[in-house]
Order: C-alpha cells, then structure tokens, then sequence
C-alpha cells in the first residue's frame, strides 16, 4: 500500500482537503497545510515548537528543506518514521492537530 493509500485509510473522517503539491499531495485542515507526501515516499509534518524538538530527535526525521532554506516547524519523514500506522497516524494527529490551531484561511 502507497503512502498516500495508508494516509487516505488512516484519516478518513478527518475534515481535510487534499491537494496535488510538493510532487505529491498535501492535506489540509481549515486551510492550513497539515501534512503531505513529497515524491509519494516522504512525509511533511508540521508541528509546534514543543513538538518540533521531539520530532528531531526521532530517527528518519530532519528539518524540511528541499530549496535550500529550511522552513519553521516544518519536518519530512523518511519510511522508518512511519514504518507502522501507529507511527503514521501519530505524525498525522501532530500536523492536523498544529493546523487547526492556525486561523482557517
């Protein structure tokens, strides 16, 4: 199963719009991205700061940076950060649940 077929399974219920970015597709939730796939094998996150401190301590984990300028409380996930959906849904639950703290656009 794709990681976009384990992220459509795992948040169905979820209020999210789903669109075609980052050379794969990003979730969002009031407007504000939550979290994607890149290349239909890495996952972006985002995160707050308490979370973002965690996050890079985690293995498979790093600053989410594909220009050359790393952006803020925004993470990419290699496949061991979600090799079960425990994982995965955990890293979704921390980018949905940052999104909706953002005033909805």
């Amino acid at each position: 199963m794709s990681l976009e077929e384990r992220i459509d399974e795992l948040t169905q219920g979820w209020d999210l719009v789903k669109k075609k970015m980052f050379s794969g597709y990003g979730y969002m939730a009031q407007g504000n991205l939550a979290f994607g796939t890149h290349k239909k094998e890495q996952l972006i996150i985002r995160a707050g700061e308490e979370k973002s401190a965690k996050l890079l301590k985690s293995p498979g984990i790093r600053v989410f940076d594909i220009t050359g300028r790393p952006m803020k409380n925004w993470f990419m996930a290699e496949a061991k950060a979600f090799d079960t959906d425990e994982k995965l849904l955990e890293l979704l639950k921390t980018g949905r649940d940052y999104a909706l703290t953002l005033p909805p656009k």
